[in-house]
C-alpha cells in the first residue's frame, strides 16, 4: 500500500482523541460533542452522524463551526446511552459525493456498525496511565540480593552467568537464577535513569515454575523472592521515588497445587472425575467464574494486594478469563475486578488490532516489542537501526510503552524462553551504551509530550519502505517517520519543522535515510 501526502492530509478526520472529541461524557446519559474535520479538497455540503441508541440507529445533524488551516470544522452532538455507543458519520454533496466516516477512514459503500468508531463515558483509565512507560520485570533474572533460602524440589539451580538451557521445552520452566523483590529494589536507579516510571512484575506468588503463572497461593509472596517483606520494602522505596507497581494476576487458571484445588473443586470446570485444564495443559486447571463463590474469592485477593500498596493489575489472559465452552462471563469478571480494585487502579491489557476498539481503551493498551514469552526484538531486527525504528514507532504511537528489561542493553533471545536470560549487571561491556542511551531520549520524548501521550494519529505518508503520521491534541502536532530502508525523499505540506529526534527537515522535505526515526514539533 502507498499513501501520499496530498492523499493523506484531504481525507476527513477524526478519531476518539481530545481533538476530536471536544466535550467527553462523565457518565451515561451525559451529552457527547464530537468534531469532524473536513479538508477543501473533499468538501461536503451536509454532515450527520449517526450514534446506536438501544440496537436502533438515530441520525443528528452536524453544524458548521469554522475552518482551521483549510479545513472546515463541523460539530454534533449526541447522548452517551450505552456504556459503549458506536457512532459514525455521514457526509453528503460537494466534492465526496456520498460517503461514511469509520474507524476505518473514509468508505462509500454501506457498512457494518462494528468499525464504527465507539464512545464511552470517562477516561477509561487512571490518568497516570497515559503518562506512563512501563518496564517489565521477570523476577528471577532481573537481579539477586544474595537471598539465602531453600530451593523447592521442582527447581534447578542455574549460576546468574548461565544462558538458559538452549531447547525449546518444559527444562527451562524451573531453572532458578535466584533473582528476587531485593536485588530489584537494589537497581532501581538503573530504572529510574532509563525513565521508565512503572514496574510490571510477573507473578510474585508461590508456585510450581519459576515463571509462576502456575500459582498455588494468592496469599503471600514467593519466599523465594523474599516473601511479603521484600515487596512491601520493594513498594516503600518505588513509591518514595515516585514510581508505581503492578502486579499480574492469574484469572483465568491456576496451578494443581493450589489450594483452591483441593479446598472449593467447585471452582474449577468439570467433565465427570476429569477437570478441564487450560489449553490441555494439566497443571492448570480452569477457573469457573459461573461460581459465585470464586468470584468473591477472586475480588477479595485482587482488593488485598492493592491495599498492600500495589498500583494496579496486569491480567494474565484477559480475552480467555470467564469463557468456556458456551459459558462467557468475561465481562462480568472484567466489571468485578474493577469494582473490587477501585477504577482509577485498575490497568486492563488490552490489543487494539481493529477498527471499533474505544479510543481510550487503545490509549490505555500496552504498546511492546517483546515481553517474557516472546524472542527479543533485538534479535528479530537483527541491527541497532532497526531495533531504534521500532522502539520510535513503541514510544510515538498510541499506547503505553512496555519496555522487557535488558531490551535497552541490546539482550538477545530467539525464543521466549531464551529471552529470558539474566540481566548483565556484572558483565558492563556487554552492554549496548549507544542503545541504551537511545531509550533513554525516546522515552523522555514520550513521557513529557502530551501528544505522544494522548494525542490524535493521522497518517501522512505510507510506503514500502517509510510511513509518516501525526500526533496531535489541540495545542501541538508532531510529525514522526519511521523508515525502515533509504527510500525516495517525502515531502509534506509543513515548512517549519523542529527537530525533537533524529535529523532536520528542510523546506518540508523529510530525510531519505534509513533505517532512521525522526520527531519533528510542528510550527507552520
Amino acid at each position: 500500500m502507498e499513501l501520499d501526502i496530498e492523499t493523506a492530509l484531504s481525507e476527513p478526520y477524526h478519531d476518539g482523541s481530545d481533538a476530536s472529541v471536544l466535550e467527553r461524557p462523565r457518565s451515561v446519559g451525559d451529552i457527547a460533542v464530537v468534531q469532524l474535520r473536513v479538508p477543501r479538497a473533499s468538501s461536503a455540503d451536509t454532515v450527520a452522524l449517526r450514534y446506536v441508541h438501544d440496537g436502533e440507529p438515530r441520525i443528528v445533524h452536524a453544524e458548521a463551526r469554522g475552518e482551521s488551516g483549510g479545513d472546515t470544522l463541523w460539530r454534533a452532538s449526541f447522548p452517551a446511552v450505552h456504556l459503549a455507543t458506536r457512532y459514525r458519520w455521514l457526509l453528503a454533496g460537494g466534492e465526496i459525493g456520498w460517503a461514511w466516516v469509520n474507524g476505518v477512514g473514509v468508505v462509500t459503500h454501506d457498512v457494518p456498525d462494528e468499525d464504527d468508531f465507539v464512545l464511552l463515558p470517562g477516561e477509561g483509565g487512571p490518568a497516570w496511565h497515559l503518562e506512563s512507560v512501563v518496564y517489565e520485570i521477570f523476577p528471577d533474572r532481573f537481579a539477586s540480593s544474595g537471598l539465602a533460602v531453600n530451593a523447592p524440589e521442582w527447581a534447578v539451580r542455574r549460576d546468574w552467568d548461565e544462558l538458559p538451557v538452549q531447547k525449546l521445552g518444559m527444562e527451562s520452566a524451573y531453572e532458578l537464577f535466584g533473582g528476587d523483590l531485593y536485588g530489584i529494589e537494589q537497581h532501581l536507579d538503573h530504572i529510574e535513569s532509563l525513565g521508565a516510571n512503572v514496574i510490571y512484575l510477573t507473578p510474585f506468588f508461590p508456585a510450581g515454575s519459576v515463571h509462576r503463572y502456575d500459582a498455588s497461593t494468592f496469599e503471600r509472596v514467593d519466599p523465594l523472592l523474599g516473601g511479603d517483606e521484600a515487596l512491601a520494602s520493594l513498594l516503600r522505596a518505588a513509591h518514595t521515588r515516585g514510581m508505581r507497581v503492578i502486579g499480574d494476576l492469574t484469572t483465568n487458571h491456576v496451578g494443581i497445587g493450589h489450594e483452591w484445588f483441593a479446598q472449593h473443586p467447585e471452582f474449577f470446570y468439570w467433565n465427570g472425575d476429569e477437570y478441564d485444564a487450560w489449553l490441555d495443559v494439566a497443571s492448570l486447571p480452569k477457573l469457573n467464574w459461573g461460581n459465585e463463590a470464586l468470584r468473591a474469592e477472586m475480588a477479595r485477593v485482587a482488593r488485598k494486594w492493592i491495599d498492600f500498596g500495589l498500583d494496579g493489575w496486569r491480567i494474565d489472559v484477559a480475552n480467555m478469563t470467564g469463557r468456556h465452552g458456551t459459558d462467557d462471563f468475561a465481562h462480568d469478571a472484567a466489571r468485578l475486578l474493577r469494582d473490587a480494585v477501585g477504577d482509577q487502579q485498575s490497568v486492563a491489557s488490552m490489543r487494539a488490532f481493529r477498527a471499533g476498539v474505544p479510543w481510550q481503551s487503545t490509549l490505555h493498551s500496552w504498546t511492546l516489542l517483546d515481553s517474557h514469552d516472546s524472542p527479543r526484538f533485538s534479535t528479530v531486527a537483527k541491527s541497532r537501526e532497526k531495533q531504534l525504528v521500532g522502539v520510535g514507532l513503541q514510544m510515538t504511537t498510541p499506547g503505553v510503552p512496555m519496555v522487557f528489561a535488558g531490551d535497552e542493553l541490546g539482550l538477545e533471545g530467539a525464543w521466549g524462553e531464551d529471552a529470558r536470560r539474566a540481566m548483565p549487571w556484572d558483565r558492563r561491556g556487554e552492554w549496548d551504551d549507544a542503545l541504551l542511551a537511545e531509550y533513554r531520549t525516546l522515552i523522555a520524548l514520550r513521557r513529557t509530550l502530551p501528544a505522544l501521550q494522548h494525542g490524535g494519529l493521522r497518517y501522512v505518508h505510507v510506503s514500502a519502505d517509510a510511513i509518516a503520521y501525526l500526533r496531535e491534541t489541540r495545542r501541538e502536532i508532531l510529525l514522526c517517520m519511521a523508515s525502515r530502508a533509504a527510500h525516495e525523499p517525502v515531502r509534506v505540506p509543513f515548512t517549519s519543522l523542529e527537530t525533537l529526534y533524529g535529523e532536520d527537515a528542510r523546506d518540508g522535505v523529510l530525510p531519505a535515510d534509513g533505517p532512521a526515526f525522526h520527531i519533528w514539533r510542528i510550527h507552520g
